[in-house]
């Protein structure tokens, strides 16, 4: 009997060692355990698993408002694990939100409470959709996206676009020049006024009656209605010697949150 408890004992140890080497750090010329199986999609992790976090809503809708409101969504951030929650960083999409938090540090079953505000101001107007992410020591989940949407009614405003805005990957030969055909297209709802139009060293432009050599400033006054396009004829001539350049055009008008519109020139001299 005393032998068969003796053995049973020995196993015991052996067994007992076996687990311990399998929980500790892997050295080398050991062969790693496998890592436990996920938890199946929609079910809780354990409870003891660590700092958890769970935030409602992770989307918040402030409806319709009017361009220059400043609604404010606020969530519940909370900790469902059993260690503390730090977070690290609450990050909105864009400077238009900007994200308050009450607490960076979060005990268990405990909540913080992040706001954020949309600045609705120069906003184009329809719907609109931005992010702030916040990121935790949640092992996880260390990174969580909450949503905030609604829809602008946008007050009355001349707008500008430029089409194309740019041109990529142009392949010229020292002393060569390249011609293009920009649209300048006001998709607001009143008059839109260009006042200044510069260019840079490589690159000319011509506006209706208006000349803009290279490196040049030319002041002006040109009216375009809603719904108009105007044309406007670039010449590239870049001066830089072989290799990459960039020329740029500059468009300074009252247009919508862009009161400076730059049409853009990049590619190589040969």
């Amino acid at each position: 009997m005393a032998r068969v408890t003796g053995l049973f004992a020995g196993v015991v140890a052996v067994a007992a060692l076996v687990v311990c080497l399998g929980t500790g750090p892997a050295y080398s010329g050991e062969t790693a355990k496998p890592a436990a199986p996920a938890a199946a999609p929609g079910t809780a992790p354990a409870a003891d698993s660590g700092a958890r976090i769970s935030a409602t809503p992770m989307e918040f809708d402030f409806g319709t408002i009017d361009e220059g409101d400043k609604p404010m969504a606020k969530f519940t951030i909370k900790n469902t694990g059993t260690e503390k929650l730090v977070i690290y960083d609450a990050k909105p999409s864009c400077g238009c939100t900007l994200a308050n938090l009450s607490s960076k540090e979060v005990a268990p079953g405990a909540t913080a409470t992040l706001e954020a505000i949309f600045n609705s101001q120069n906003a184009h107007g329809g719907p609109v959709s931005k992010y702030v992410t916040v990121k935790t020591n949640d092992p996880a989940n260390p990174s969580v996206v909450l949503r905030i949407k609604g829809s602008v009614n946008a007050k009355p405003a001349p707008i500008l676009t430029l089409s194309p805005f740019r041109a990529e990957s142009l392949n010229l030969k020292s002393g060569a020049a390249e011609d293009r055909v920009v649209k300048l297209s006001n998709t607001g709802q009143l008059d839109l006024h260009i006042t200044e139009v510069t260019t840079s060293a490589g690159i000319s432009a011509k506006v209706d009656k208006f000349d803009i050599t290279p490196g040049k400033t030319v002041k002006m006054a040109l009216v375009i209605k809603p719904g108009e396009t105007r044309s406007v004829e670039v010449k590239i001539t870049p001066v830089a010697k072989p290799g990459p350049f960039q020329e740029v055009v500059t468009f300074r008008s009252d247009a919508k949150g862009m009161p400076a519109t730059v049409f853009v020139a990049r590619g190589t001299v040969q």
